[in-house]
């Protein structure tokens, strides 16, 4: 079995905030809720890994918003 000494867990913020409000709010509109970002980069980080001793990389955050900029919360995100 290969030595693992890294792993990366990529998620769509878009499609998980936008789940999120439907459940929450009964729309896919993420203007719906607010969102703690800090907090959920942090849960998403303590997620169970593949293999206990596996640090994740970090976090990195882009944007699909028409300006091409993101917005201040995907900033304070990456």
């Amino acid at each position: 079995m290969e030595h693992v000494d890294r792993c990366v867990v990529l998620v769509d913020a878009g499609y998980l905030l936008g789940a999120a409000a439907s459940l929450l709010a009964g729309e896919p509109a993420r203007s719906r809720i607010t969102v703690d970002h800090a907090a959920l980069i942090q849960q998403l980080r303590q997620r169970p890994r593949p293999r206990p001793r596996c640090p994740s990389c970090g976090s990195t955050g882009s944007t699909a918003r028409p300006t091409g900029y993101p917005s201040p919360s995907t900033a304070d995100c990456a």
